[in-house]
């Protein structure tokens, strides 16, 4: 009977195992994220002024020549570029880690919080979010439009996976060397990847796009949320009331329900059979 009832134990700690590695993984790669984007913190905060100023001027007049360009970017997965010698000096802007992090990214209504890297390379997207070389940097300012894209559907990683749960008005924010810039989703479309043209800068306003392959699977389509640039203050009172609610809060709750129900488990597996306290 004892030899039976360890097998249910063992049986229901793989199941329970199964069940909490998505919230486990997911929470263990947080963590991950938030070491990077501490240390690009640290370095960010021992720039002088001058230094800091001196990279965000740098960033902006190289917004100011794309814009007079009016050149399009590329798909965001389409890779290329990255051999050329105006990509080399694309990743030395706002580069003050040396590990190319440009920026990092915040979205509290399905709790991402990504280093946001140069170029949109595989070598970049296995690490977290990258920012779409000839789109605008993301430093904000009118006639600018910042692209962000990151995978969906990795095993361990969310990254944009949860990006299709958006909806119109939510928030999401950038931090660029010290900086908090504020954006409000005004826009969800499905297209497929030729459909650059939406990630043009428009004259006067200040944009932000988030992409990613859709469906889940088959990426044969590009998902792209566009923000609009609105007042920090107002969206971080806002954002306070999205604060734990999704995926990680459920995990946490299934995790604490799964190590109560596996300890009335092995408190059962262990109690004496009632033949054995009758025998006693």
């Amino acid at each position: 009977m004892k030899r039976q009832r360890l097998i249910f134990f063992l049986f229901l700690l793989v199941g329970m195992g199964f069940l909490n590695y998505p919230f486990v993984s997911q929470w263990v790669n947080q963590r991950n994220q938030s070491k990077v984007i501490y240390e690009y913190e640290k370095k960010a905060e021992k720039l002088s002024d001058t230094g800091k100023q001196k990279l965000l001027g740098e960033a902006r007049n190289y917004n100011s020549k794309l814009r007079a360009g009016r050149v399009l970017p590329g798909d965001s997965f389409g890779g290329g570029a990255e051999e050329t010698s105006a990509y080399r000096e694309y990743q030395k802007l706002l580069d003050v880690s040396g590990d190319e992090i440009l920026c990092y990214l915040e979205i509290p209504s399905i709790e991402v919080f990504l280093p946001v890297f140069h170029g949109t390379s595989e070598h970049v997207l296995e690490q977290g979010a990258g920012h779409l070389f000839g789109s605008s940097l993301p430093v904000g300012g009118a006639g600018t439009h910042a692209v962000i894209a990151a995978h969906t559907g990795i095993a361990t990683r969310m990254f944009f996976t949860d990006l299709d749960q958006m909806k119109t008005g939510d928030l999401f924010f950038l931090n660029v060397l010290g900086e908090k810039l504020a954006y409000q989703v005004d826009q969800i479309v499905t297209v497929t990847p030729d459909r650059t043209d939406l990630l043009r800068i428009e004259e006067g306003k200040d944009q932000v796009t988030l992409v990613t392959c859709t469906p889940y699977g088959i990426n044969s389509h590009r998902l792209l949320v566009r923000g609009k640039r609105i007042p920090y203050r107002e969206a971080q009172k806002r954002a306070e009331q999205a604060k734990e609610s999704g995926f990680l809060i459920w995990g946490k709750r299934v995790f604490v329900l799964s190590i109560l129900f596996l300890g009335a488990a092995g408190f059962w597996l262990l109690k004496p059979s009632k033949r054995k306290e009758e025998k006693g």
